[in-house]
């Protein structure tokens, strides 16, 4: 129920003049202070626009659910406005408020129990929060909105900037504008700070400046007007604070946003001098040396600098994106597109997105024809970021670099919003260019309602949804995601008409380990050469270059791109600490660094293992190998491309979990017996047999019980009992082990083989495996192709065949343990889609 009305007063500012000096004190809550007197005549004069005082006031804030919007053309107005409120300067009575973020969905808002607080109000501020634009989309206030509706409080907009979104004008019951600061407010503002005599010399010398009020907040006021400084101190401080340029500009927190003589709006002209702003950084660029230009960026977001700035915050634009310039053409190892190493698929789109470009620049493709979408994914350190750099010197477009968790600083939902909103607006007002957003991830997937914080999120994702819809329709923005879970993302943001290309970037092989070598190298790569090679004809004969490359490459094996790159410039960073050049012996010891020293009976042990899962894969013919290693700090691996264009029987599942236990079985045979190589965690030979086994058994129809599907998620815990289950599960495991034992004595000979090349090498590729098998021939008997083909028959399964992580150490082991030793990739046909593969 509403509290009585009060009787209708005037604003306790509307005074006599005799009575100034009292009035002023009781209506600021402080001592003089020019700030919060003009924010109350601001005030005054939107009551007066709308022929109102504080009890029509009364009356609105009196009624649960009411909107009030305050506006005015002043930076500062807002945290003036609602220090002034909370102090009891504008409502008779004390008042509380809450920032709307705080309302709970179901309209639950938490105030003091004081019993002296007349006032509880829900304030929102849509101008100036934390440095940055209050503008959120119509969803989201609509969101607010209503929160505020279900409980008993009214709600106060306070906003100092336009835009004002359209909804927030539509739902306010009263719209109070106090317009913009202007010689009469300030006159008025001396008269009851320092005296009338003072007031009315500043209104004639107001008059006489040149100078326009519109561009000082109401904290610039409060520098100028204070008691004790003479009328014509008070203008040159106010002409210094209206006419100072942009760059010179310092946000305290109130802000000064200002605006040029003779505009239509503050707005205008701040938007104006913004763009100037950022026009002299481009001349400034533009006047740098051309192999200077890409080594300069610019950040667009608060706190950002640019060169002979000091600490200038770039107010225009508050997405904290980066921007990145492309690199001089000049540079011969400048990172491009067609320099980049083991990025695969990502190359071929860059490269045919170059084509389309200039066709688009020549005026005879139009740009919905082009392929402007490219989400790129892979575990971390593969390059990722360095493909969106190559990109922008391969396209010759700026680069802006944002992120989802640099959206996500801003903590409430409107700032958030705002910083997306802005990220994809800069990139449109600098088209052509490119949009690089990083973790895509953490927008995550839109979330059932009972879930907590399901609108904060699920207003992420759609207002991302409808950005990259927006930016479909603009001209030239190419946007590129980059996560290292993509599964992890809405499927929605993954469809056609938004991140449609999806491409994945692999650990480097060592064809790729040579082109990032050479390239983090650079022009030290031809004495590098020289010096493991002295009598070879100079410079970059390709036979010694590819020695030394191939030899470097070799003991990287394993590293990403990133690694790479670190160990490179760790390597430059000691010859240049010793005053020497980089040299062969530097990158060795680099590389070599976190590598176990292990035994050669340990060595040959893994290799063994190894050379099994091989010799088996090609036997039965279930895929083809890409690399052996032994030399990773976890363990040894065998990594291979799972072929799934074939018929999908039993038979094929069994001669996958034979492979999988191919390692197994090549150490028993060799070695009389077996380590823990083969088990450990989830993702360790033995125990991706048995998820296959089990997947045959209860999911995949080929059990005891063939038409009665049972998922996979938490399966596993059923063979924790000794039941008919468990038993057909090993029953399976057995014969895939006995078809891999009989498959490995058939080929004895190129098992040792392969084993011996790999125990000397350390890592193998796919060209060196593929020649030690062409060197031996292929002895697999038919004895045991009978035996493999009489395996019983059935659908197959893509359950187990996923790449799977590198191994980990197993506490307590004599040699490390081969969990994940066998990481298979599978090569998925179109049709038919295989089952998805158990959790």
């Amino acid at each position: 129920m509403a509290l009585p009305k009060r009787p209708r007063t005037k604003l306790r500012l509307d005074i006599q003049p005799a009575d100034t000096a009292r009035a002023t004190n009781a209506t600021s809550g402080e001592h003089k202070v020019a700030e919060s007197v003009a924010t109350l005549l601001l005030i005054e004069h939107a009551l007066r626009q709308n022929e109102m005082d504080v009890g029509h006031l009364v009356d609105r804030f009196d009624r649960p659910g009411s909107l009030v919007l305050l506006r005015a053309r002043v930076e500062g107005f807002a945290t003036a406005a609602l220090r002034l409120l909370e102090a009891g300067s504008i409502l008779p009575g004390r008042t509380q408020t809450l920032d709307v973020d705080y309302v709970k969905p179901g309209g639950y808002a938490r105030f003091a129990d004081d019993e002296d607080i007349r006032w509880r109000i829900v304030t929102m501020v849509a101008g100036e929060h934390d440095g940055e634009p209050d503008i959120e989309s119509d969803a989201a206030l609509r969101m607010r909105i209503t929160h505020v509706a279900r409980t008993p409080y009214p709600l106060l907009v306070i906003a100092e900037a336009p835009p004002i979104p359209s909804l927030l004008a539509l739902a306010a019951d009263v719209v109070l504008d106090g317009g913009s600061l202007d010689a009469h407010i300030i006159a008025e503002t001396a008269a009851r700070v320092v005296g009338h005599e003072h007031g009315a010399a500043l209104r004639t010398a107001l008059a006489a400046a040149p100078l326009d009020p519109r561009r000082l907040s109401v904290a610039d006021l409060s520098v100028a007007i204070r008691p004790g400084v003479p009328v014509d101190r008070m203008i040159a401080m106010l002409s210094h604070l209206a006419s100072r340029p942009d760059d010179d500009d310092q946000d305290d927190g109130d802000g000064a946003s200002s605006s040029a003589p003779g505009s239509s709006s503050p707005w205008a002209a701040y938007r104006t001098r913004s763009s100037q702003s950022d026009s002299d950084w481009d001349k400034r660029v533009e006047s740098l040396p051309a192999d200077a230009k890409g080594r300069h960026h610019r950040k667009s977001g608060s706190g950002s600098r640019r060169p002979g700035q000091s600490g200038k915050k770039d107010t225009a634009s508050t997405s904290g994106s980066e921007v990145i310039l492309p690199e001089a053409s000049s540079d011969p190892f400048r990172l491009s597109v067609e320099t980049l190493a083991g990025f695969g698929e990502a190359r071929g789109w860059g490269l045919d997105l170059k084509a389309d470009l200039a066709l688009w620049r020549a005026g005879t493709l139009p740009w919905d024809q082009l392929s402007s979408r490219l989400l790129l994914s892979g575990p971390p350190g593969t390059g990722k970021t360095t493909y969106a750099k190559a990109l922008c010197n391969s396209l010759d477009l700026p680069l802006h670099v944002s992120s989802v968790s640099t959206w996500l600083e801003a903590s409430y939902l409107g700032n958030v919003i705002s910083r997306m909103n802005a990220a994809f607006a800069e990139a449109s007002q600098n088209a052509p260019s490119i949009l690089f957003i990083d973790e895509c991830d953490g927008i995550g997937k839109r979330q059932p309602q009972d879930r907590d914080y399901a609108d904060y999120w699920n207003a992420l994702v759609n207002k991302l949804l409808e950005l990259l819809d927006g930016a479909a329709k603009a001209e030239g923005v190419i946007i590129v995601g980059a996560t290292n879970r993509p599964e992890a993302m809405d499927e929605a943001l993954k469809r056609s008409g938004r991140w449609e290309n999806q491409i994945t970037i692999p650990m480097p092989d060592r064809e790729a380990l040579k082109g990032i070598l050479a390239h983090h190298v650079g022009p030290e790569l031809a004495g590098l050469v020289a010096a493991a090679h002295p009598d070879a004809p100079m410079p970059h004969h390709r036979e010694p270059v590819d020695v030394v490359l191939t030899q470097l490459a070799r003991q990287a094996d394993g590293r990403s791109g990133a690694d790479i790159e670190r160990l490179v410039r760790e390597a430059r960073g000691k010859a240049r600490r010793e005053g020497r050049g980089l040299t062969h012996a530097d990158l060795t010891a680099r590389l070599a660094s976190g590598r176990p020293a292990r035994p050669h009976d340990l060595r040959y042990r893994m290799a063994v293992h190894e050379a099994g899962h091989a010799v088996v894969r090609r036997a039965l013919n279930v895929g083809s190998e890409l690399s052996l290693s032994i030399e990773a700090a976890e363990g040894g691996y065998a990594e291979s491309m799972l072929d799934l264009n074939v018929v999908q029987s039993e038979a094929w599942v069994m001669a996958i979990i034979a492979a999988y236990l191919a390692g197994r079985a090549a150490e028993t045979m060799v070695f009389g017996n077996v380590t823990v190589g083969s088990g450990g965690e989830r993702s360790s030979d033995l125990a991706s047999a048995t998820r296959l086994a089990l997947s045959l058994e209860i999911e995949l129809g080929f059990g005891e019980r063939p038409l009665l599907h049972r998922p996979m998620q938490h399966a596993e815990l059923l063979l924790l009992r000794d039941d008919p289950l468990s038993h057909a599960v090993h029953a399976r495991l057995e014969t895939a082990l006995a078809l891999a034992t009989r498959t490995l004595e058939a080929n004895r000979a190129m098992l040792l083989r392969l084993a011996d090349a790999l125990c000397a090498a350390g890592s193998m590729d796919t060209a060196e495996v593929e020649a030690v098998f062409a060197a031996g021939g292929t002895e697999a008997s038919t004895a045991v192709e009978a035996d493999a083909a009489t395996e019983p028959k059935a659908k197959g399964a893509e359950a187990g065949m996923s790449k799977a992580d590198r191994p980990t150490a197993s506490a307590g082991s004599t040699m490390p343990n081969r969990a994940a030793a066998d990481r298979t990739l599978a090569n998925e046909p179109s049709q038919p889609k295989p089952p998805e593969p158990p959790s």
